[in-house]
């Protein structure tokens, strides 16, 4: 409840004229407390915690977890809980440790801060092989039912329900046209039509006539008339045309032993077609330039360059024959269909339809700016540093790659979307652009870099290609920002440094029909980035880095379904089109248990508390500093929690201890060093307590006097003897009975750290100031309980009901631990928490939401830090 501030004078005035009245009747009496006046709340009258917050940082998980056995209950599976992934981090203790087997789970029970938002379950398997299964931590902790199934099929089997590239491109809309049943056959007519019209220097014909241009003009004495037609007419070349360009309608056929011929350029315009025989030829020195119906090519065609300048429809080019190129070819919005051996310099395609039936070699680029290329033959192209396929075009440029194909070179580029059935081997593979897509449902071979934005592999593999029987890894693998990797029915990417972009990207292992292949990303080393997202069958068998993301493995969001291991260490094997890409892990062929690990919790715990309870204090939360820096697990029954004293800003004599609930004292034995010496459990104590120190000042500094309680490294200017080194160090060492037992023991939840703000008097027990919702020991008073700001009972002063032991009636805490990786920094002496922490007030009137959880990384510079 809030109190108003000229609430207080009424309530101070009450208090004041109670004790008056007790003190008629009896001065002091040791026996009896005093009432408290409660003060106020220093952090402000809106400063109001809500019910039912219980201050906790810390959630408990109850885990449940199942493995599929293989060996039928004969040998036990080891599983191991972590906070952290032990495959990024090889010193890494377990929190908790057990065996699973057939009708037997692992059940236990751990407490993490509620910060760590994810867990890591390692499983050995009785051939010694690890796996590791990510799971999210519920939010408000709970029971995780962890179900660590795997498949033991391998990609031996029938790949039934996978989908060709070729499919795919179909089921996409890319259909390639049907090439031509083309005969080399020709009907000459047996002579010439008359032409409506001659002269000296040509002719004009009507349409629908012949001409045949005869054998009686050869190279020497070529045809070198100017033909006319009103319409469309037929031309046959047994001789020699020399020519440098045509603008009419004709239908053009080389026959055997004929030629056309150019000492410069031939433009054909106009809708002319052209066929070429077996033995006819096409000889132009400069460039050919042809705006074609069709062309239908058997013979040869030699020129500079093969230029189809393009038009609404650029026709269609069948080549079943020779071309010789010095330059280039380039076709725009042509339909070209190659089914002979051709060569190149270089390919220009601008919204073109490539259909390729045959090797094609081009010495140097490919160029694509839209349309499609199909290939069911052989691509190669400059295979040295700047040979490449360039395309501009991913959601206009198009290549498939059928079944036995290849597309070889040294890089493909820029935009475009490319579906395989075959085999894509270069040097560099790179795109960008947000509508490329890859589909590959074979081999992708790449020799050092591999970028991409949107890929499927189904059944498909990318590697560096193969070194005598081994499938080598591409050296960098990489994504675009907001990618999206699909890898269906047993495929695998395999690389040497897989690097991960920021965005929300998405690597998903998946099976289409019957399949149930397990899918593989496999990599010396995954540097993971803000946000990825692991989903679904698959496994990835990687040494994972988190340095992108801030070493957070926050940044990464996986399945449970998903399967991490070490780098070689997966059982898997994976095969596809090329064979077995991956052999997998066969493990150790003498089964056996795993040995069960030593545990330990390496969070660091700091308890920071106020020493005026039951009234409010400064809320500076210095008056004792504790940390328990590590706690662990050896030899399965002996638990040791080691910890500092590290602050002091109490004015008064102040003791510290621990009451260990859950564990029974008659079954430890301890040993270690507290301020007393070697650490005994309290006498008439319901639970086992022991006492860190009855004089926390002395305790950090032995050198001062019984009766200084100057503040120790809480304030910069109190000279060196009171801030200097790290405080006090203990170590308590509990040896159990039973393995469950010291497994309970470790839990940080089962250990109430308490601090002794004044001493028993006569029959009244000492003050203790407990964390929230934990009962005071046997030996703590309870008579304060209600009195002044707390409501551990009914508080008659403020009329406020009972909110929990050590909680005040506005819902204040007078303790709190603060887990982390680091000990928390506490503010200097009579530095208000909310001003030093300003998200700290957030975090408690939210009532511990998530998202103020992190409250502790944000402070200003009023914390303590040694002068």
């Amino acid at each position: 409840m809030k109190i108003k501030k000229h609430n207080y004078l009424f309530i101070s005035l009450a208090t004041s004229l109670f004790i008056t009245a007790c003190a008629d009747k009896d001065v002091y009496n040791p026996d009896r407390v005093r009432p408290v006046a409660p003060v106020e709340n220093p952090l402000g009258e809106d400063f109001v915690a809500p019910d039912g917050f219980d201050w906790s940082m810390i959630t408990t998980v109850n885990l449940n977890v199942e493995v599929k056995d293989e060996f039928n209950g004969q040998y036990k599976y080891l599983v191991e809980v972590f906070n952290t992934n032990p495959l990024s981090d090889g010193t890494a203790s377990p929190l908790a440790a057990g065996y699973a087997k057939a009708g037997s789970n692992y059940i236990g029970e751990i407490s993490i801060p509620k910060s760590c938002k994810q867990i890591f379950i390692r499983q050995t398997d009785p051939k010694q092989r690890k796996e590791v299964y990510q799971y999210t931590i519920p939010e408000n902790g709970g029971t995780l039912n962890c179900k660590l199934y795997y498949t033991a099929t391998t990609t031996r089997t029938e790949t039934t329900g996978s989908t060709s590239a070729y499919e795919a491109a179909q089921q996409a809309g890319i259909v390639a046209p049907e090439a031509p049943n083309y005969k080399d056959e020709i009907n000459v007519p047996s002579k010439s039509d008359t032409p409506a019209n001659e002269w000296s220097s040509g002719m004009i014909f009507d349409n629908g006539a012949k001409y045949i241009i005869t054998e009686d003009y050869t190279e020497t004495s070529p045809f070198i008339k100017d033909i006319q037609v009103n319409g469309r007419m037929s031309i046959y070349v047994k001789g020699t045309w020399k020519i440098s360009a045509i603008n009419y309608a004709f239908d053009i056929y080389i026959l055997d032993g004929g030629k056309i011929i150019s000492d410069y350029g031939l433009t054909l315009d106009n809708k002319p077609n052209l066929t070429i025989a077996s033995k006819g030829l096409l000889s132009v020195k400069g460039i050919f330039s042809f705006q074609c119906n069709k062309t239908i090519n058997f013979g040869t065609i030699k020129a500079e360059s093969l230029n189809n300048p393009g038009s609404a429809n650029g026709g269609e080019f069948y080549n079943s024959g020779i071309i010789e190129t010095t330059n280039q070819i380039a076709l725009n919005k042509v339909t070209f269909f190659n089914c002979n051996t051709l060569e190149t310099p270089q390919l220009n395609l601008v919204d073109a339809t490539f259909v390729n039936k045959a090797n094609l070699n081009v010495k140097g680029n490919i160029s694509i700016n839209g349309g499609t290329l199909f290939n069911s033959a052989h691509i190669s192209f400059n295979n040295e540093p700047g040979g490449r396929i360039w395309t501009n075009n991913g959601t206009g440029t198009k290549i498939i790659n059928h079944d036995k194909a290849q597309i070889k070179g040294y890089a493909v580029n820029t935009g475009l979307a490319l579906y395989n059935d075959g085999t894509v081997e270069v040097f560099n593979f790179s795109s960008g652009g947000s509508g490329d897509f890859i589909y590959n449902a074979c081999l992708m071979i790449v020799k050092n870099n591999f970028t991409f934005r949107k890929v499927t592999l189904d059944h498909g593999s990318i590697t560096a290609g193969q070194q005598a029987e081994t499938w080598m890894p591409t050296p960098t693998v990489s994504n675009e920002n907001d990618a999206k990797f699909t890898l269906l029915n047993g495929s695998i990417i395999k690389a040497g440094t897989l690097t991960i972009k920021p965005g929300s990207n998405y690597f998903i292992g998946g099976n289409t029909g019957a399949n149930t292949d397990k899918s593989m990303i496999k990599a010396n080393l995954i540097k993971y980035n803000w946000h990825t997202y692991l989903q679904g069958n698959l496994v990835v068998e990687a040494t994972p880095d988190y340095i992108q993301a801030g070493n957070s493995i926050d940044c990464l969001h996986v399945d449970n379904k998903v399967i991490q291991t070490g780098f070689d260490e997966s059982k898997y094997e994976v095969e596809t089109c090329g064979g077995i890409i991956n052999e997998g892990n066969s493990g150790d062929p003498d089964p056996e248990n795993p040995s069960k690990p030593d545990t330990g919790d390496n969070t660091i715990y700091t308890y920071a508390f106020e020493d005026q309870w039951p009234a409010y204090g400064d809320f500076d939360m210095n008056d004792i500093v504790i940390s328990i820096n590590k706690m662990a697990i050896t030899n399965e029954k002996q638990l040791t929690i080691q910890g500092n004293v590290r602050a002091v800003g109490s004015s008064r004599k102040t003791g510290i201890g621990i009451q260990f609930l859950n564990v029974n004292s008659n079954e430890v034995i301890l040993s270690g060093k507290v301020q007393s010496g070697i650490p005994t459990f309290e006498n008439g104590q319901n639970n086992p307590v022991v006492i860190l120190s009855t004089h926390a000042h002395k305790y950090c500094n032995a050198s001062i006097t019984d009766d200084d309680y100057t503040f120790y490294c809480t304030d910069p200017t109190a000279g060196g003897t009171y801030n200097s080194g790290d405080g006090a160090e203990f170590e308590i060492t509990l040896t159990f009975s039973t393995a469950e037992a010291v497994t309970k023991a470790m839990n940080i939840k089962n250990m109430d750290i308490f601090i002794i703000s004044k001493e028993a008097q006569g029959n009244i027990k000492r003050t203790e100031i407990h964390l929230p919702n934990y009962a005071p020991t046997s030996l703590g008073t309870t008579a304060l309980f209600g009195m002044s700001n707390d409501a551990s009972a009914y508080n008659k002063m403020l009329n406020a009901n009972q909110k929990g032991y050590y909680i005040s009636t506005e819902g204040l805490a007078w303790g709190i631990c603060i887990p982390s990786t680091k000990v928390w920094k506490w503010p200097k002496e009579r530095k208000i928490i909310t001003d030093v922490y300003p998200d700290f007030k957030n975090w408690v009137i939210s009532g511990g939401e998530t998202e103020n959880i992190n409250w502790i990384s944000n402070h200003n510079n009023d914390i303590f830090i040694k002068p």
